[in-house]
C-alpha cells in the first residue's frame, strides 16, 4: 500500500502481483487496486499514476460521492420496484419487505451501504433459484447443467461465464432491474457453456432458449450500471 501526491490531493494504491501479462486498474471505494507482472517495476505503476493523476483522481471521487448518496438515500430499488427504507439501529441485521417499504435493522458495525448489498445479494440468489428452476427443462434440451453463481459488484458487465473455474457470475446490480433481465443474462452465459465467443451458433442457442433475447438485451444497455 502507499500514495501517490500531487497538489495537495493524494490517491491511496494497493498494489498487487499476481502471474498476469497485464497490468490491471480497479478502483474499489476509496482506492486504485493495481494487480501487475512481477515485471512490471512498483516506480513505473507510480510514474503512470502521477501522469494519469487528475483522471485517476476524479474517477475515485465520483466513486465516494456515490457512495455517500447511496447512504443518504432512503428509498431501495429491488427488482424494478422502489421500496421506502426505514433503518433502525439494533444489534442484529435483519429485514423485512413489506408492500411498499423495507424495514431495515442494523448495528453499528455495518454501513448502510454494505447492509443495501447484503439484501440485493440474499434477494439476488433467491431470484437466480427462481428462474434457474424455470429454465432448467430448456438447459437441459441442449445437454448443459447448472453451474454454481458468484456474485460480484462489477463495473463494466451484467454477467460473465469462467470457463476454466467453470462458473458464473452475475452482476449484483441485477437485483435492481426487473427480473427478466436477470433470465437474459443467465441464459447468455449458459449459452457461453456451449459457444464461448459470440459467434453465429452462440446466438442460435439464444433464440432457442429465448427468442425474446435481442429485444431484452436492447434494453438491458439503456441500463448504466
Amino acid at each position: 500500500m502507499f500514495k501517490v501526491k500531487k497538489d495537495n490531493k493524494e490517491i491511496i494504491v494497493e498494489l498487487k502481483t499476481k502471474p498476469n501479462k497485464n497490468t490491471y486498474f480497479k478502483i474499489k471505494q476509496d482506492r486504485l487496486v493495481v494487480t501487475k507482472s512481477k515485471f512490471i517495476k512498483e516506480e513505473v505503476i507510480k510514474a503512470y499514476i502521477f501522469d494519469n493523476f487528475d483522471r485517476i483522481y476524479n474517477k475515485i471521487s465520483a466513486v465516494k460521492d456515490r457512495m455517500i448518496k447511496d447512504d443518504l438515500a432512503n428509498e431501495f430499488m429491488l427488482f424494478g420496484k422502489t421500496y421506502q427504507l426505514n433503518t433502525n439501529l439494533t444489534t442484529e441485521f435483519s429485514y423485512h419487505i413489506e408492500e411498499n417499504q423495507i424495514n431495515l435493522c442494523i448495528n453499528e458495525g455495518i454501513s448502510l451501504a454494505k447492509a443495501k448489498e447484503m439484501i440485493l445479494e440474499e434477494m439476488l440468489l433467491k431470484e437466480v433459484n427462481h428462474i434457474e428452476s424455470k429454465i432448467r427443462f430448456n438447459l437441459q434440451k441442449l445437454g448443459v447443467k447448472p453451474r454454481p453463481y458468484r456474485i460480484k459488484m462489477l463495473k463494466s458487465k451484467f454477467g460473465s461465464y469462467h470457463r476454466y473455474k467453470d462458473e458464473i457470475t452475475l452482476n449484483l446490480y441485477l437485483a435492481k432491474l426487473n427480473p427478466i433481465y436477470l433470465e437474459y443474462v443467465m441464459y447468455h452465459e449458459y449459452a457461453h457453456v456451449l459457444v464461448f465467443n459470440h459467434q453465429k451458433a452462440f446466438y442460435d442457442v439464444l433464440d432457442q432458449w429465448m427468442p425474446r433475447h435481442k429485444e431484452i438485451q436492447k434494453a438491458l444497455k439503456k441500463h448504466h450500471i
